[in-house]
């Protein structure tokens, strides 16, 4: 019969396992994503649970990403100058790059995933050396 304590070890074994074998999973499709698109040099998105969302149950997201071109590529001295910078473009947009972006994105983010690799109310920075994870506040 499992108890309550092997059922908590299970859980942080399999939250630990997600996050390292998720984590490797991502940086994967993402340097194939940046070799498929040499002239985007960055991927950044913003996930968390909102505080109130107008009386429906406030839930964890994860929400569209902006893209940097290879033209404006930085070296960030802290891991929080990237959250406000404004040489990102909103993926959305009708253009064939934004297209690119949004297609990679619909068939890679996961909240589930990604809430347990990079955690919650954060900006995350994707170049093809790995991820940068800054601290998100939102109101």
């Amino acid at each position: 019969m499992t108890t309550m304590e092997d059922f908590k070890r299970m859980r942080d074994e399999l939250n630990k396992k997600i996050t390292d074998e998720g984590k490797a999973a991502l940086q994967t499709a993402f340097v194939a994503f940046f070799n498929d698109n040499p002239n985007i040099h960055a991927l950044r998105w913003r996930q968390y649970t909102p505080h109130f969302n107008d009386g429906e149950a406030c839930t964890f997201g994860v929400y569209e990403p902006d893209y940097q071109l290879t033209e404006h590529a930085k070296t960030y001295d802290d891991a929080t100058d990237f959250a406000d910078d404004e040489d990102f473009i909103d993926a959305w947009q009708s253009d064939e790059i934004g297209a690119r972006v949004s297609a990679f994105w619909n068939a890679t983010s996961d909240d589930d995933v990604f809430e347990v690799v990079f955690g919650d109310h954060v900006t995350v920075l994707a170049t093809r050396e790995g991820f940068t994870v800054a601290e998100y506040s939102h109101d």
